[in-house]
């Protein structure tokens, strides 16, 4: 079964930059899934309503107008999909902040690189 990923951020060129990369890295893994982009939290509330995503990605510092991140993350996980957030800092409370929102997972765009297959196969295998 078909498996979509919806990956959040304002900058285009990460959102197609990690699109790029994790295709691919699915294929090899014998994971068939769909990667969606969405440059904004509204946007990604948008597309969830019309999709079942097995997992979502998604920014903490986007520069979108409207709804803040925290929002969409409370809003998200109310549609009980894992969510897994990605931030600048990894400053204690900062991430504390965005697990009571309701992501499952909080990571640095550090770290991102280094853990985004292992993230990739715990939710989608």
């Amino acid at each position: 079964m078909q498996k979509r990923i919806l990956f959040v951020d304002d900058e285009p060129f990460l959102r197609d930059g990690y699109k790029r990369e994790m295709g691919p890295f699915l294929s090899a893994s014998g994971i068939d899934a769909v990667i969606d982009c969405a440059s904004s939290a509204e946007e990604a509330l948008y597309r969830s309503n019309d999709a079942d995503y097995a997992l979502v990605l998604m920014d903490t510092e986007m520069q979108t107008e409207g709804m803040f991140g925290y929002e969409a993350c409370s809003i998200l996980k109310k549609r009980a999909r894992p969510l897994v957030v990605i931030g600048t800092s990894g400053s204690g409370s900062y991430r504390e902040d965005w697990i009571r929102a309701g992501a499952d997972v909080f990571i640095t765009k550090r770290d991102l690189a280094m853990q985004l297959k292992s993230l990739l196969i715990r939710y989608l295998q």
